[in-house]
């Protein structure tokens, strides 16, 4: 939208430049752990479970507190992600109901 009007949405103008390594590291970890995501059969995501995390964590040698910090940080952003995913999907719907409507 900015490229083709010129104009930058509020959300836009206030977003970071960039993560600070400490989330960096966090939002690598997710992205690693979220690999592993179980579906639905009708291919829905489901969410990430401990027991897929816990046994990376395992295999990285996470100690116990390093396992419950990270796993709390890896809920919260699939929770987040989940959330969109939902979003998205509902306007998805919404769109073909009424394209469908249309004809």
């Amino acid at each position: 939208m900015a490229e083709s009007t010129g104009i930058i949405p509020q959300g836009l103008r206030n977003k970071p430049k960039d993560l600070g390594p400490h989330l960096q590291f966090y939002l690598s970890l997710y992205r690693e752990v979220e690999r592993e995501r179980p579906f639905t059969g009708d291919g829905k995501p489901r969410p990430l479970r401990f027991v897929d995390f816990l046994t990376f964590a395992q295999f990285h040698e996470f100690t116990r507190e390093d396992t419950n910090r990270c796993w709390k940080f890896v809920r919260v952003v699939d929770d987040a992600w989940l959330r969109d995913y939902r979003k998205r999907q509902q306007a998805h719907d919404e769109k073909l109901k009424a394209r469908a409507k249309s004809r």
